[in-house]
Parts: structure tokens; C-alpha cells; sequence
């Protein structure tokens, strides 16, 4: 018998055609190992590239060039992974200039990274969001969106992540309408960056602008 080859299919059979031409597929593929685990890896890339972007700014603004070449060797391995070749070799030249103490390349040539992170995010974004229209997921009713996310408040005010989890979880099986995918992307970002205050505010305001659907 021959083994089963759907645990190397993206979720939901979304094909990988369409990628941003930014992007190396086979190359992150051949990385990563297969091809839902490089999806993955585009969704982690996507959804932690703000705060990572800060902290590499931060780090550089504090002139702490020993935690910016860190950050920048952390960049370097993941681009790789999502197929960013030239990011990953632009991070690599700087985490060389980090170790040799050449501060005057990194002050130069972190503004062209920073952009660059930044547009590639973007890329992979918009190549998530409109993955979503084919992946034949049914549209989730407003509704049960709100309660859904009512009952997310309750448990992140309650520190109860894992529940929350769980509750992104069931959300990702449906098709958000469209004038609230904006922000469950901002969503996903802050429970991937476990920033309950601002989870609240977000939910808050979202909960309140749905009014009674």
C-alpha cells in the first residue's frame, strides 16, 4: 500500500500557484519539507513580522547592536524558510556586519531591510486573505461570529488562552465576511503575540461596531 499523501497538502487543498513572485516556493518548500508546513510558516512569517520589525528597530534605536544581531540572525533562518531569498541574504549581511563591528553598514542598510520585511509581510498577507476565497470554507453567520468572539473576551479576560485558542481555531474553519477580515488579521496577530490588554480593546471595539446583527 502505498503511504498517504494528503498530510503534505496545504489545509484544505489551497494550492501554492499563486504565490507572491517576492517568493521562492520552491526553495522554501525544499526547506521546510513539505508543503503545508512551509504554508504554515508563510501564516507564523505573516503574523509576527510587526512585532519583530519593532524590535529590531528598538534594538537599533537603543544602539544595542548585540540584541539587533540576534534578531536579525532569527530573520535570516526564517525568510529562508518562506522562500525570501533576498531578505534572508540581506539579513545575513547584516548579522555579519553585527559580529565584525561594522555599525556604519548596519545604520546604513537596516532602513532597506525594515522596508523590505515589511513589503514581503504585506505580500504573504494579502496571498493568505485571498487563499481563503478558494479554500471553500463556509461563510460563518454574524451572529455566531459575535458570540464567538464575546465568549474570546470573556476567556482572555480570564488569562484562558488556550481556550482562546480553541475559539480561533473553530473561526479559521469559516470564511470571515469581508468588512471584518481587517481586523480578525489584527486579531490572530495579537493572540499570536499573547497581547491580552490589547486582544480586549480590539474586541471590545469590534463587538460594540457589530451592534445587533
Amino acid at each position: 500500500m502505498e503511504p498517504d499523501k494528503r498530510e503534505d497538502k496545504c489545509p484544505n487543498e489551497v494550492l501554492l500557484k499563486d504565490c507572491p513572485v517576492s517568493i521562492d516556493q520552491n526553495l522554501g518548500i525544499t526547506a521546510c519539507g513539505t508543503e503545508a508546513l512551509f504554508y504554515e510558516v508563510l501564516q507564523e512569517f505573516s503574523l509576527t513580522a510587526n512585532k519583530k520589525m519593532e524590535e529590531i528597530k528598538g534594538y537599533l534605536e537603543q544602539q544595542d547592536i548585540k540584541n539587533y544581531t540576534i534578531q536579525v540572525h532569527a530573520l535570516k533562518s526564517s525568510a529562508r524558510l518562506a522562500g525570501a531569498t533576498e531578505l534572508s541574504e540581506l539579513a545575513a549581511k547584516l548579522e555579519a556586519c553585527g559580529l565584525a563591528g561594522e555599525n556604519e553598514v548596519i545604520y546604513k542598510e537596516s532602513d532597506t531591510l525594515l522596508q523590505s520585511y515589511k513589503q514581503m509581510a504585506e505580500d504573504i498577507s494579502d496571498f493568505l486573505l485571498n487563499k481563503q476565497e478558494k479554500q471553500n470554507k463556509p461563510l460563518i453567520e454574524p451572529m455566531i461570529l459575535k458570540n464567538a468572539l464575546v465568549a474570546l473576551k470573556q476567556v482572555i479576560e480570564n488569562f484562558d488562552f488556550d481556550s482562546g485558542d480553541y475559539i480561533m481555531e473553530r473561526l479559521n474553519k469559516f470564511t470571515i465576511p469581508e468588512e471584518y477580515v481587517e481586523n480578525f488579521r489584527k486579531l490572530k496577530t495579537l493572540m499570536t503575540e499573547v497581547a491580552r490588554d490589547d486582544i480586549i480593546l480590539l474586541l471590545n471595539d469590534v463587538i460594540h461596531n457589530m451592534g445587533k446583527v
